[in-house]
């Protein structure tokens, strides 16, 4: 542990999880040695988005020539469509991820469902007159409306392009994820009689961004960005709800199912904590999502869990981040209650779920690694 802490921070060997400038050097070295290679040239982008150099990563993959390897290619345009989504860049975000259908042969269901939710988000912060610093790949308002209907016309097509692929007869875990949500949305849409883009309840974008480590990469401007884009469908009565200004009610047109929240103070108190506000992340996910994971909405080890069914992923992922929770705030003393929330999340997530061996290999990882120490 104390040769990990030590790696981490530059002051002693360099380590495996900690390579440290060795690592940086070899790098750059290659990309010296082979200055038109795109994947060097992708290596180097993603050390740079690893360190929360969001801006400096993009203008590198911008530089990017066509490689004669296509599979090169789509890692590029994928990895600079993530980070343009990290950055709340969202028309750009689309435009990438709708330029990987045509240049790859798998997830097209995905690819289409993620530029339509980008467009989702450009649409409202179109309404609720955010802008990025800069002005760099900014949204338009004058573009709102378009926003909205490339959305429906994204989101619509998405469930058709389903099953395209197949990963051992079986539509592949995104694509299961993607026909759930699309399920959901017209069940309200059935029930509402609302738009399709209005019945989208927490940000799908922002949950999207959660599963390629986006909160770990954000800067601080985009974090706080981040919660003021999830308070679009926060009751009025929440704290971090963005409400209208000019109505003082909150700008969704439906109202937030009590999981649906779960998911929207999960993906906050991360927020939160990734801007150092630990305390108030931690009693947020506690009070506000945990604790109705229990019978009687009570944390105790001898209450049995409850098992909920709107986005499942949810519930197992609450837990382990609650485990980052105790050793972000006490750090080894924290050890064996961490890995009692990470047991936990074994516990209640299973494997019945579409992203269940995602979710379950990052925290069995995690587990390892503390049963290590």
């Amino acid at each position: 542990m104390q040769m990990e802490s030590n790696a981490a921070i530059g002051a002693g060997e360099p380590t495996v999880l900690h390579p440290g400038p060795k690592l940086v050097a070899a790098l750059l070295h290659s990309r010296a040695m082979f200055p038109n290679s795109a994947l060097w040239l992708l290596q180097e982008s993603r050390m740079l988005a690893s360190r929360g150099r969001l801006e400096e990563a993009i203008d590198l993959m911008d530089t990017a020539e066509r490689s004669e390897m296509k599979q090169v290619d789509a890692l590029l345009i994928f990895d600079k469509a993530m980070v343009l989504v990290f950055l709340h860049k969202y028309e750009r975000a689309a435009k990438e991820l709708l330029f990987l259908v045509e240049l790859n042969a798998w997830s097209h269901s995905l690819y289409t469902f993620f530029a339509g939710v980008c467009y989702a988000e450009s649409y409202r912060m179109c309404k609720m007159g955010l802008t990025i610093e800069g002005g760099v790949d900014n949204v338009d308002p004058s573009k709102m409306d378009w926003y909205k209907q490339r959305a429906e016309e994204c989101i619509t097509e998405a469930p058709t392009l389903v099953g395209k692929k197949k990963f051992l007869s079986k539509p592949m875990p995104f694509e299961r994820f993607v026909l759930r949500k699309y399920d959901n949305l017209m069940k309200t849409k059935e029930e509402t009689g609302l738009d399709l883009i209005d019945c989208i309840n927490c940000s799908i974008a922002h949950e999207l961004a959660y599963f390629w480590n986006g909160y770990n990469r954000m800067p601080e401007e985009h974090l706080k960005l981040s919660i003021k884009l999830l308070g679009y469908s926060a009751s009025p009565d929440c704290k971090y709800a963005t409400l209208n200004p000019e109505t003082g009610k909150s700008y969704s047109k439906i109202k937030e199912t009590r999981e649906e929240s779960f998911l929207r103070y999960t993906l906050t108190s991360i927020s939160l904590r990734r801007l150092g506000l630990i305390d108030e992340g931690m009693k947020m996910i506690d009070d506000k999502v945990i604790k109705y994971l229990f019978e009687h909405n009570k944390i105790d080890s001898s209450n049995r869990f409850n098992k909920l069914t709107e986005n499942p992923w949810v519930y197992p992922t609450s837990c382990y981040e609650r485990s980052l929770f105790t050793w972000k705030s006490q750090g080894v003393d924290g050890l064996d209650e961490a890995k009692v929330w990470l047991k936990r999340a074994l516990v209640i997530g299973g494997d019945d779920y579409e992203l269940s061996t995602r979710v379950g290999m990052k925290i069995k990882a995690a587990l390892d690694r503390l049963e290590g120490l």
